[in-house]
């Protein structure tokens, strides 16, 4: 028989362990509240669009001219179309804007396809003629490159969503862009007064349809 001394030792032993038990708990609760949690995690921004030649975003990697001397990278808001900016040029000289990428792009996987492009021109109305566009494997005009031309009557104030096939493209004579290698692209027109135009998001793209 276990005697009555030895039962009270016991059930002290009990409660000694069943409050230490209590006190762990409560301990960890209160270590759990005191803890920071950490935030939720956020996306980052995509940086390799496929088929992406210019976000027009920055000039970061890449030269920029205009020919007109009111030209750079306009952030306000609503005069962009993707990302963070466009290109802007304001004036009445020519070429709006002769792009010269410092590394070339390998673009041959969207040969079955074409270039997208926003372009935005304030006022159509003052165009000289069909916008041209170029897109070149050699550095420069006129070589390796591919042309379009869009048609003024397609043309609508504000922005315009073009895409322009490679199929529909007139090629230089020396065979045209080698889509593999891409380091050029340029656009422009003609007025007689000056207007703003801004270009945004240019890249390869799967089409079915085509505005140039």
């Amino acid at each position: 028989m276990i005697k009555a001394r030895n039962i009270k030792k016991i059930a002290a032993i009990l409660i000694a362990i069943t409050l230490a038990a209590g006190f762990l708990a409560c301990s960890s609760k209160e270590d759990d509240s005191g803890k920071k949690e950490n935030p939720p995690s956020v996306a980052e921004p995509e940086k390799n669009v496929p088929g992406m030649l210019l976000d027009c975003d920055s000039t970061r990697g890449i030269s920029v001219e205009s020919y007109n001397d009111d030209s750079g990278i306009t952030n306000a808001e609503g005069e962009y179309k993707e990302g963070t900016g466009a290109f802007q040029s304001a004036g009445k000289n020519a070429v709006w804007w002769q792009v010269l990428l410092e590394n070339v792009v390998d673009i041959s996987a969207y040969a079955e396809g074409g270039i997208h492009l926003w372009l935005y021109i304030s006022e159509t109305a003052k165009l000289n003629s069909d916008v041209t566009a170029e897109l070149g494997s050699g550095g420069k005009g006129g070589v390796y490159e591919y042309q379009w031309t869009v048609k003024r009557e397609k043309l609508t104030d504000g922005w315009n969503e073009l895409v322009l096939k490679f199929a529909n493209a007139r090629k230089s004579a020396d065979g045209g862009a080698d889509l593999s290698n891409v380091n050029f692209l340029r656009i422009y027109n003609s007025t007689n007064d000056g207007i703003t135009v801004r270009l945004d998001d240019v890249r390869a793209v799967e089409v079915e349809h085509a505005t140039g």
